[in-house]
């Protein structure tokens, strides 16, 4: 991603194919750009396609993404959109649904140095916390590494043309399926949905430069030495990181402003495990709370293939009754179909995934649901298939339970994706 004279984009692609049929449309452009002719403007574009059938439902979705990048020394201009169509043919009512949109993914320019990174414009914002930010927004995002110190500020407004849940990557008029879900609330317009977050992280296991012995026969890299030989120390228990974060949401849309603070970490253990616990404290009129987070990952590698495990669940509890989760914008999105968010609180999330690396294949199995009784929930299976080294085809099947519904829902699902 380097270029060397002039900002140059065109957003306009071709209506094809589009990948995981899901609320957001994550992209993978960056990997594969490529100069024009001998110039130093790199670009790429996506085709991605997905077609199945969700209970009574036929579903169609395409999209094509054009990502164009410019830099010159440290600065960078990065754009991405393109052309989005859907469809879903309710066969039980005999009704056709379908949208065509065109719009932004991203639209930023960045600034990065030794130790800070600045990006401007529109651009997926994520917090160092694991729960309170991971969306698309017009705004702003600082990070400054220094030490074993990383300080992060993000600050924006959202609205419904590029939001995750937005219009022009949202995916959920495919599975619209279960009446009166409620939403988190997305602003028409700048200003009226706004977010501004701040965190300060700790490495205190992040090695410094210096191997010097400290004179007790342990170095700065946790080695031991006997007399006889130099032997690595391994915790069996080590903290990687500590933070503190401080969230807020406000804007004329926003009835009850919400500020949002507490502490997260990320803690490992000899065997692999890695532990994320998240407690934080939500302050609003008549809508106190705690909201507290656990995260659980490992992997195994085999020779060829790897093993990914985790779990999570996001609970809260009350403070003041009947007290909710009022943040918009989170980093929860569970489930395929359902895609359980804040409002849905607790919630909890499983999935195991085993990826063969020498035939680049995958399967994957998630479940997900409420903690509550008679919860919302669901079960999926994926395999997938990369071929050629630029086409990637999965195929998802998966159960969905609601108490809305009189019987559970069946998914089937074939998706493509092609990076030229």
């Amino acid at each position: 991603m380097r270029f060397k004279h002039g900002f140059l984009f065109i957003l306009l692609t071709i209506s094809f194919f589009e990948s995981k049929a899901q609320w957001e449309c994550p992209s993978q452009l960056g990997a594969y750009l490529k100069p024009i002719g001998k110039s130093q403007l790199l670009w790429s574009t996506e085709l991605t396609l997905g077609a199945g059938i969700l209970d009574n439902n036929q579903i169609f979705n395409s999209m094509g993404l054009l990502g164009v990048d410019y830099t010159f020394g440290k600065n960078s201009f990065y754009a991405e959109g393109g052309f989005k169509y859907w469809n879903r043919q309710d066969n039980l009512l005999n009704v056709n649904y379908e949208q065509k949109h065109l719009g932004f993914r991203e639209l930023i320019y960045q600034k990065k140095s030794e130790k800070s990174r600045l990006t401007l414009g529109i651009h997926s914002a994520k917090m160092e916390d694991g729960y309170l930010l991971n969306e698309r927004m017009i705004g702003l995002s600082y990070k400054l590494t220094t030490g074993k110190f990383i300080f992060g500020l993000t600050g924006g407004t959202v609205t419904k043309d590029f939001a995750r849940n937005g219009i022009f990557c949202n995916m959920s008029y495919l599975y619209d399926i279960i009446p009166s879900r409620e939403r988190s609330l997305i602003g028409n317009a700048p200003g009226q949905t706004n977010l501004m977050g701040a965190t300060l992280s700790f490495l205190p296991s992040k090695q410094s430069k210096s191997t010097a012995d400290d004179g007790l026969g342990l170095s700065s890299f946790g080695e031991f030495s006997d007399g006889l030989g130099t032997h690595a120390v391994t915790p069996a228990v080590k903290l990687e990181s500590v933070g503190v974060v401080l969230y807020n949401e406000f804007g004329r849309w926003i009835s009850n402003p919400l500020i949002t603070g507490g502490i997260y970490a990320d803690i490992n253990f000899s065997d692999g495990l890695n532990f994320k616990p998240e407690l934080l404290v939500q302050s609003a009129n008549l809508n106190n709370a705690l909201i507290y987070s656990f995260t659980l990952e490992k992997s195994f590698d085999l020779g060829h293939s790897r093993t990914s495990l985790n779990a999570r669940y996001i609970g809260l509890s009350a403070i003041d009754s009947n007290a909710k989760a009022l943040n918009s914008f989170s980093n929860v999105f569970s489930g395929d179909v359902l895609r359980l968010d804040t409002p849905d609180l607790p919630v909890y999330q499983f999935g195991i995934k085993q990826s063969f690396s020498k035939y680049k294949f995958h399967l994957k199995f998630q479940a997900t649901g409420q903690a509550k009784t008679n919860p919302l929930r669901e079960y999926d299976l994926e395999a997938g298939k990369k071929l050629f080294g630029r086409l990637q085809i999965n195929g998802t099947g998966g159960i969905i339970f609601s108490p809305a519904l009189t019987d559970k829902i069946y998914l089937a699902r074939v998706e493509l994706r092609y990076y030229f």
